[in-house]
């Protein structure tokens, strides 16, 4: 079974050889999300999100999932969405991106998703999570390197992979669909300017928005006609950033990823400042194995990633918080149809009521 780990024994040992051995403490009460200090996604998260499997074939039946068609002249699937700013258009985004079931070369521990990321943006995700760290493998070539895994702390166990490999799959997907804007949220661990060198390398220099002295969101139509496709936040509070490279707290404001029950999720501001232009749904709900240890689970992404739940709980969000979703972020993206809920908000925001 998928979400049954193989030993809690193994859970306990690698939380201990982490230095993480208590459970994680409760999150502290907010009294007010739009004054408290948005701490590091990294340390909050980590190391509590762990799911144990041999390899790729515990999850044999991963399906393909099928392409978004999207529609002629459209500006991230709709040509409704090429008028409006970017703030305002939603789109379906992948928590921990990089980490798969199955389709790939690493064998992930704990994914998050069913398929790769080619396969991610194939189907109409438009938003990726990414968490770049150091290399920790022993060849001396790659020393310096910067890769992606889930939990710095537990040093690659959980599965890690080259950046600049993840940023040529993004590269080679804008270059063949010039009219989609792609998001990037990085968790980062390792030093701006190492990450800034990564996109480069990779030749994403061109595609990467930055913005202007207004601080005003321009339309997808017009990020499309300047080429600036790509848009990068941050979650590192370090100076000496790029301009391209946004401070995540200083657009997003989010709700609580703490959900082990889908009666638990709230509209609620968690992290960020209540204006902030980017209102962000985590619409991920953990699998609670005790003692503070919650995985990933893909039959809870049924429930969650259900067109009617997102719907729902979008609709009852805009009602209790005056905001509509930017962001509904994921686990699991293949189960359900988290994009097919997106265009229906998009249509809904600019009052075409679509198929």
């Amino acid at each position: 079974m998928r979400d049954v780990p193989r030993s809690a024994a193994l859970i306990a040992l690698l939380l201990a050889a982490a230095g993480c051995g208590d459970p994680a403490p409760s999150p502290p009460a907010i009294v007010d999300a739009s004054v408290r200090d948005a701490p590091s996604m990294v340390d909050v998260a980590a190391p509590t999100d762990l799911f144990f499997a041999t390899d790729t074939a515990a999850f044999p039946d991963v399906p393909r999932v099928p392409p978004h068609p999207g529609e002629d002249g459209g500006c991230n699937g709709l040509r409704a969405n090429c008028t409006r700013s970017y703030d305002r258009v939603a789109i379906a985004a992948t928590h921990n991106a990089f980490a798969y079931a199955a389709g790939g070369p690493v064998r992930y521990v704990a994914p998050n998703q069913d398929l790769p990321i080619p396969d991610q943006l194939a189907a109409g995700i438009r938003g990726l999570g990414l968490r770049p760290c150091p290399y920790f493998g022993a060849d001396p070539d790659l020393r310096g390197h910067v890769f992606v895994t889930h939990n710095s702390g537990l040093r690659g166990v959980l599965g890690t992979e080259a950046l600049d490999g993840i940023l040529r799959q993004i590269k080679a997907f804008l270059d063949a669909h010039p009219r989609e804007v792609v998001t990037l949220y990085l968790e980062s661990s390792v030093p701006d300017a190492d990450v800034a060198a990564v996109f480069d390398q990779v030749g994403l220099g061109a595609m990467l928005f930055a913005p202007d002295a207004t601080g005003t969101w321009p339309t997808l139509q017009a990020m499309i006609d300047a080429g600036r496709r790509l848009v990068v936040f941050n979650d590192s509070s370090a100076g000496g950033r790029p301009p391209w490279m946004l401070y995540l707290w200083d657009h997003l404001v989010d709700t609580d990823y703490n959900v082990i029950d889908a009666a638990q999720f709230s509209c609620a501001f968690y992290r960020g400042h209540s204006s902030n232009a980017i209102y962000y749904l985590n619409e991920f709900i953990y699998r609670d194995l005790g003692n503070g240890v919650v995985v990933p689970s893909e039959v809870n992404a049924r429930v969650a990633n259900a067109r009617a739940f997102i719907l729902d709980r979008a609709r009852r969000c805009r009602a209790e918080t005056g905001r509509a979703a930017s962001v509904v972020y994921v686990d699991w993206f293949g189960q359900g149809d988290v994009v097919g809920a997106v265009d229906e908000l998009n249509r809904e925001a600019s009052g075409d009521a679509g198929p």
